[in-house]
């Protein structure tokens, strides 16, 4: 059986504190943490305790699991968007993903295991690409403009009004 990704880190309630678990999931935790560690320590690899569980550099606990399965790899003709880019366009994809962000943020707010929420996590992945297709297909000379501008800046808003201005003029929001 391939183990489940657990991140219990990334959950919490709006002041940030933590979710805690149950004693019982909590001291199951500690055990596989302490027999890792101790598998690890026998192959004589060098361990380091991160959140209480303990990876080796010859392979974590979840090596057995590879990302590739759940993540899609982009190929040559698509678009990874940089920093700079996702900033020039953050008032497109606000307007136009609000609501499948909202349902990604809701199912994690549910449940602290990221694997319930890939589908929903696919979705803003999606609306993402697609808002960017269509800035790209309909304003990219500004959009480059602007999201360059960004770039030099470190993605300082205040220094490349000039830019959004023009972008906003040729791509106005939905």
């Amino acid at each position: 059986e391939t183990p489940k990704l657990r991140f219990p880190f990334l959950g919490g309630d709006r002041t940030g504190r933590l979710q805690r678990a149950s004693e019982e999931e909590e001291s199951h935790r500690g055990a596989e943490a302490r027999e890792r560690q101790g598998q690890a320590v026998s192959s004589g690899s060098t361990c380091r305790r991160a959140r209480g569980i303990a990876h080796s550099r010859a392979g974590s606990a979840y090596s057995s699991r590879p990302f590739a399965d759940r993540t899609a790899m982009a190929t040559e003709e698509e678009f990874i968007p940089t920093s700079n880019v996702l900033y020039a366009a953050h008032k497109h994809i606000g307007k136009r993903c609000n609501e499948v962000s909202m349902n990604f943020l809701r199912c994690k707010k549910r449940d602290l295991d990221p694997n319930v929420c890939l589908k929903e996590g696919e979705a803003v992945m999606g609306c993402l690409g697609a808002v960017l297709k269509d800035l790209r297909s309909s304003c990219l000379s500004s959009m480059d403009t602007y999201s360059q501008c960004l770039d030099k800046y470190s993605n300082d808003l205040r220094k490349c009004r000039a830019e959004e201005e023009a972008f906003d003029a040729e791509c106005p929001k939905p």
